[in-house]
C-alpha cells in the first residue's frame, strides 16, 4: 500500500486504541505501530518541531495564528509517499473483539 506520511502518521495515531489487543489482531496491530514508528520517525520528530516553532506549546491548530506557516512548513514532508507492506486480519476476526469505532481506526488493516 502507497501512503503519503501524513496518513501513516494518521494510521499510527489510530493505532493507539487498539494496542491492548492479544492474539492474531494483537500481533498484527503490534507488528504494523512497529513498522509506522520506525518508519514515521524522522517525519514526526520534524513535525514537532515545527508545531514547537509554529504553535503554542506542543500544540497547534486552524485557528492559531501560526498556522499558515505551519502547513506550508509541513506541506513538502506531509505529501511524501512510501510503500507499506502492513500485516492484514479479517473483518470477522477483528470485529469479534473491537468497537465499532475501534474497527473504523484500523480498517486499513482489514482483508475483506
Amino acid at each position: 500500500m502507497v501512503i503519503r506520511n501524513d496518513r501513516a502518521a494518521e494510521y499510527l495515531y489510530g493505532l493507539n486504541g487498539v494496542l491492548d489487543c492479544k492474539g492474531k489482531l494483537g500481533y498484527c496491530i503490534a507488528r504494523n505501530n512497529r513498522l509506522l514508528v520506525t518508519e514515521l520517525q524522522e517525519y514526526l520528530r520534524a513535525r514537532d518541531e515545527a508545531v514547537i516553532k509554529h504553535g503554542e506549546g506542543a500544540t497547534i491548530n486552524p485557528s492559531m495564528p501560526g498556522w499558515d506557516a505551519f502547513v506550508a512548513e509541513m506541506a513538502e514532508l506531509d505529501a511524501k509517499e512510501r510503500e507499506y507492506d502492513f500485516d492484514r486480519i479479517s473483518w470477522e476476526e477483528a470485529s469479534e473483539q473491537l468497537t465499532a469505532r475501534q474497527l473504523l481506526a484500523i480498517e486499513w488493516m482489514l482483508e475483506e
